[in-house]
This record gives structure tokens, C-alpha cells and sequence, in this order.
């Protein structure tokens, strides 16, 4: 009974894709499931028995999608808008779809960067074509729209995704109202922004939305960020809910920790996120720096270089699990990707058994690991 579970365990918890099957930390949550179930079948037989119906019934539905797990046909009719091509998973999907014979509009900030010229240089370049996009901007929006319905006339777009995205490593405390609209701007009222425009275009073509979105984990530093996907993620599910009757799917992908494989957490990027904590020290108000101290931000940047450490060290998990979501005739509605470099990672646990274990737990963990080495000056005294 044990050892099935596990398999149980293993197999529900894996994505449909066979790549990402692979990369998934089987071990990790099949040993916790059985750990969690564990004393459930001791204590409590009957509730251990219907935890495992429903495991076993949720694992072989997954068994089931990647046995019958069919292409779309004829993928050198179709067409896909990226936004966010300039790097990471936009710039890497852009170069996977157009190998496989997709036609790839690819949404880029600065047409003429280095991200866009790496497109045109990639072997299947004669499928991509870059298009200036700034999703905060309705005219650019409106305008690449134009140019994709020119081009499909009246096939339509087979795929939307929303892939681009910003964040602010910061405290609340320090985090300004403009910060909070530029992450809003861009990751929330963006993708709204995109997918308002393409929607003839992909009703047309009964296509797709797929959604890039984030782990449901509200990390420290991250809350504009947090804030801004998950209403990504309540816009994706009233729009699948709007769009079913179109015939049109609209799709969820939540990345875990690939900070470090897209760049956003690396050694260069570390010294811009160091600027940015100088300028918003110097707005900071007086009784706020009093409160945290002049080193605090020292140890912000050790917690998260540590963190970044610890990243998936490549795209590929990512990249698969959106070209299933591209191609697949029955794709799933969510999918979450976990990202780590370790053997095993308390963060991944929590993405998948965070509904489990008590809030008080979950804030320990998170607040242990994302714990400044400075810690603010000031202690605020507990009033209960």
C-alpha cells in the first residue's frame, strides 16, 4: 500500500510532459506525500483511504493525458505572439516554436536589442518575425495587433502568450506607489492590455491563452510582484470561464524558481538591484531608515543571492511545458513548473503541499530563509 502510494505521489505530482516527468523532484514529494498521508492511515483509517482514492484517481488521470497525449496538426499552419522576447522564457520559446515550424510574432521591448538580433540569427529565423512591443503602451499594443492581423488574415492566432514581465526586490516599506504602478503596468495591466487586442484574432482561430504567470508563493522583497501575477492568475480563470463557450482554452503556466536561468538573479543583475536599493534608501522616510539601519539592504542581497543560487540552471523545464500548452489538443488549464538546482528543495515542497501545512509553518520557513543577516534596528513591541 505504501510503496503504491508513493507511485502515487510521484506520478500526480508530475507534470503530463514526459521532459518535465523527468525533472520533477519525484523523490522529494513522494516521500513527504507518504510522510503526510502517513499518519492519517494509522490514526484514522477510513479519512488515509480516501486521501489515497483520491491521489490514485488524480495520478491515473495524468497517466491517462500523457498516453493520449496528441499534437495539433499541420503546426506550420499556425501562428503565435509571444510578448517578452527579448530574454528568458519569451526570447527561448520564440527559437523552440519557429523550430518546429510555428509562426512566431515576437513581441520585443527594443526591436533593435541584442535579444531581437539573436532571433534573427537563430536557425529557423525565417519564421520569426520581431515586432516592437511595449505592453504598456495601448499605440504599440494596437499597432502589433495590426501587423499579426495583416499577416494571418483570415486564419487568425493560434496562441497568445503572456510572458512579459517586471519586478522590484524591495520592502513594502520601500516600495513607492510608482514602483507598485510600473510592476502593475506592466505584469497585471499588461497581459489585460495584450489579451483584450487579441481576442478576435485568436476567437477566430479557437486558439489559445496562455498566461505566464508566478508560483503561488508570496516571498519577502516580492510584493509587488506577487500581488500583480496572482491577479494574472484571477484574470486567466474568469477569462477560461468567459471563453469556453468560443471554444477558445485559456491556460496558466506558474513557473517556480528559474531566477537564475532568466537572468533575473544573477551577478549583473545584482548590481542593478543594488542601485535601485541606494535610490530607494535616499526616498525613504526618516523614521523608516531609523527602523532598518543603513546595512540592511547587505543582507536583502545575501538572502536573495543565496536564493538565486539555488535556481533552476535552465530554461528547458519552462519551454517544455509552454510548447505542450501550444500544442497539445487537450492542454491542461494550469501548470506548474517547479525550478530548483537541488537534490531537495524546501521551496518546491511548498508549492505542492503548502495547503497542508499550517500558515504559522509556512511563514516560519520563508521567514527563516529570506531573513536579512541585518536586522532592523528597532523592535516594535507584540500589543497581543
Amino acid at each position: 500500500m505504501f510503496f503504491f502510494l508513493f507511485l502515487v505521489m510521484t506520478v500526480f505530482f508530475s507534470h503530463t510532459s514526459v521532459k518535465q516527468f523527468v525533472a520533477v523532484h519525484l523523490f522529494e514529494v513522494g516521500y513527504l506525500g507518504v510522510l503526510a498521508v502517513l499518519p492519517f492511515l494509522v490514526a484514522k483509517p477510513l479519512v488515509g483511504l480516501s486521501i489515497l482514492a483520491v491521489l490514485a484517481f488524480l495520478s491515473l488521470s495524468a497517466i491517462w493525458r500523457m498516453l493520449t497525449f496528441r499534437c495539433v496538426p499541420n503546426l506550420e499552419t499556425r501562428s503565435v505572439l509571444i510578448t517578452g522576447c527579448d530574454t528568458g522564457f519569451g526570447h527561448a520559446l520564440a527559437k523552440r516554436m519557429a523550430s518546429v515550424g510555428v509562426t512566431v510574432y515576437a513581441g520585443c521591448l527594443n526591436p533593435e536589442g541584442e535579444g531581437a538580433k539573436l532571433l534573427n540569427k537563430a536557425s529557423s529565423s525565417e519564421n520569426i518575425h520581431i515586432i516592437p512591443l511595449d505592453v504598456t503602451s495601448e499605440e504599440s499594443v494596437m499597432n502589433a495587433i495590426d501587423v499579426v492581423k495583416k499577416k494571418t488574415k483570415d486564419e487568425g492566432l493560434w496562441s497568445l502568450v503572456n510572458n512579459a514581465g517586471v519586478s522590484c526586490l524591495v520592502d513594502v516599506e520601500f516600495c513607492s506607489m510608482d514602483m507598485y504602478k510600473n510592476v502593475t503596468d506592466v505584469n497585471l495591466l499588461g497581459t489585460v492590455r495584450v489579451t483584450k487586442a487579441c481576442l478576435p484574432l485568436i476567437r477566430k482561430g479557437q486558439g489559445r491563452v496562455i498566461n505566464v504567470t508566478s508560483a503561488a508563493i508570496c516571498y519577502p522583497y516580492q510584493s509587488a510582484h506577487a500581488m500583480t501575477k496572482a491577479g494574472c492568475d484571477a484574470f486567466s480563470n474568469s477569462l477560461r470561464r468567459e471563453m469556453h463557450k468560443f471554444g477558445v482554452r485559456v491556460i496558466t503556466v506558474e513557473p517556480g524558481n528559474f531566477y537564475g536561468a532568466t537572468g533575473f538573479l544573477n551577478k549583473s543583475t545584482m548590481t542593478g538591484l543594488e542601485k535601485e536599493q541606494e535610490l530607494v534608501w535616499e526616498k525613504a522616510r526618516p523614521e523608516v531608515k531609523a527602523t532598518y539601519g543603513e546595512n540592511y539592504f547587505t543582507g536583502v542581497q545575501q538572502s536573495l543571492s543565496s536564493f538565486a543560487g539555488t535556481s533552476c540552471n535552465s530554461l528547458g523545464p519552462v519551454v517544455d511545458t509552454l510548447e505542450e500548452a501550444i500544442v497539445s489538443t487537450r492542454p491542461g488549464s494550469r501548470y506548474l513548473v517547479d525550478g530548483s538546482s537541488l537534490l531537495f528543495d524546501v521551496h518546491n515542497v511548498l508549492l505542492r503541499l503548502g495547503w497542508l501545512i499550517p500558515q504559522q509553518c509556512v511563514d516560519y520557513i520563508l521567514e527563516r530563509e529570506f531573513s536579512s543577516s541585518q536586522s532592523p534596528l528597532l523592535k516594535t513591541k507584540k500589543t497581543s
